[in-house]
């Protein structure tokens, strides 16, 4: 009886393990990197100058221009030839061809100015720094609409598919041929870009310092002194940041700097105005103008004469009409709200100006907004439009009166 007692208590005997057998060690893959946003955004614009390209090699043929005749016309004239010239000095200007370079700020042409120099090849040069400028714009927008999207609640695949979807409509648009010439929006762009997102991150020195450059390249990026005042206002209401108002009071420096220079070098800081008023009939009109232009009697006139530059200041105007609708329910952050309203303040108050594509390509949250509410057919109309528009203009404006 014990020794079953003692059986049945008796601790089991261990069991017999077989020796451990040598297995691969399990490798966690991690997924194939996608192509980055930067990247995609050039290819992006690469492409979109495939429709610049088209319009501009089809009026060479059609017209037997020189192609460097074409891409210095208009504005890229007179860029180019403030570098090699600069501005003329003395009393107070008449509307003569070397004080009309007095409407043109100093920035671009300052750049250019050490490129240039007076070579064959300057408009090469120039036009290469152009395009450069606006390759990197067209990054910095990706960007921009990338953050805003994530500002906005966005997850990170929804905001990257904003980000190209803005991108590609950005790049098409017929304003942005200005982008592969010797203009200056490219530059202006990446100025506004970085003061946007300074703003958005609260980085105020930042933001002001971007915003001052800006004002020296473009009238219109006065713009972004109502964002740096409003992003101020908010910062000083709601978290009681006087630091904030760094980026307001720095913003229109470039601008003021220039009127300074006219003082000093001209003997009038209104010279700028004067020659925009007597020289390029640029005055404000709160759009007048714009509204006799698209009276039934002149829509019939400028139609008979297919009038080209009439055609896009109304092929602007349905975009802003469209996209300010589509930015109104979208409702962005009030930085961006309140520089688009600064840069069609300039788009419609100016009675030579009007919302040109060109004018209107400066108004980066309204392309954002189209980004980030259009989608499927209704975004696939809206850039085929934008790219079959691309072509004509490309081609129009390259056929229009050139400058010796």
């Amino acid at each position: 009886m014990s020794e079953d007692v003692s059986t049945l208590t008796a601790a089991p005997a261990p069991a017999r393990t077989s020796p451990p057998v040598d297995r691969p060690p399990i490798v966690i893959r991690s997924p194939r990197p996608r192509v980055g946003l930067s990247t995609l955004a050039i290819g992006i614009f690469l492409l979109s100058r495939l429709l610049t390209t088209a319009g501009i090699i089809a009026a060479h043929w059609v017209s037997g221009l020189s192609l460097r005749l074409i891409v210095v016309k208009w504005d890229a004239h007179w860029y180019l030839s403030i570098a090699q010239h600069g501005y003329p000095t003395g009393a107070a200007p008449l509307p003569g061809d070397a004080e009309l370079r007095l409407a043109f700020l100093p920035l671009f042409p300052l750049m250019l100015r050490p490129l240039t120099g007076s070579g064959a090849n300057a408009v090469l040069v120039a036009t290469a720094v152009g395009t450069v400028f606006g390759l990197a714009a067209t990054v910095a927008v990706a960007h921009l609409a990338r953050h805003t999207a994530l500002v906005m609640g966005a997850g990170q695949t929804s905001a990257r598919r904003v980000a190209l979807r803005t991108t590609a409509v950005f790049a098409c648009f017929p304003g942005a041929i200005v982008l592969s010439l010797a203009y200056t929006e490219g530059l202006t762009l990446v100025l506004a870009v970085g003061c946007l997102l300074a703003l958005l991150h609260r980085r105020w020195l930042l933001a002001g310092i971007c915003a001052a450059f800006a004002t020296a390249a473009r009238p219109n990026a006065l713009a972004l002194v109502v964002a740096c005042g409003w992003a101020s206002y908010q910062a000083v209401r709601q978290r009681g940041e006087w630091r904030s108002l760094v980026a307001p009071l720095l913003a229109p420096v470039g601008f003021l700097s220039y009127l300074i220079y006219l003082q000093v070098h001209v003997g009038d800081w209104r010279a700028w105005h004067e020659v925009q008023a007597r020289g390029w009939h640029q005055n404000i009109d709160f759009s007048l103008r714009l509204l006799r232009l698209l009276s039934p009697p002149e829509i019939v006139k400028h139609a008979a004469r297919t009038d080209w530059h009439y055609f896009s200041i109304v092929a602007g105007l349905i975009f802003v009409l469209v996209a300010g609708r589509i930015f109104l329910r979208w409702r962005p952050p009030g930085v961006l709200t309140g520089y688009t309203v600064g840069v069609l303040a300039f788009c419609f108050l100016s009675s030579n100006v009007g919302p040109r594509p060109r004018m209107v390509l400066l108004a980066l949250p309204l392309f954002l907004a189209c980004g980030a509410q259009l989608r499927g057919r209704p975004y696939a109309m809206l850039l085929s439009c934008c790219a079959v528009c691309t072509v004509a203009m490309s081609y129009f404006v390259s056929m229009g009166r050139v400058i010796p």
